[in-house]
């Protein structure tokens, strides 16, 4: 579910979920890069609003059934 929602480096930054070093420099970079950070924010941001609110969702469900 999650990755056709996340892609790495467009909307969100993705990490091996069990290297803690992974995780810190990643999070420093982030913290580090304003203008990337707001990049990726405004990407996420945008995409949701397009594809994975409730009203999309149930649109594309019923949408088959009229």
């Amino acid at each position: 579910m999650l990755r056709e929602v996340l892609v790495d480096k467009e909307n969100c930054v993705l990490c091996r979920q069990a290297d803690l070093n992974s995780w810190a420099k990643t999070i420093k970079k982030i913290a580090d890069r304003r203008e990337w950070r707001d990049v990726l924010g405004g990407r996420a941001r945008e995409q949701f609003l397009e594809r994975h609110t409730w009203r999309q969702r149930a649109e594309l469900v019923l949408g088959g059934l009229v």
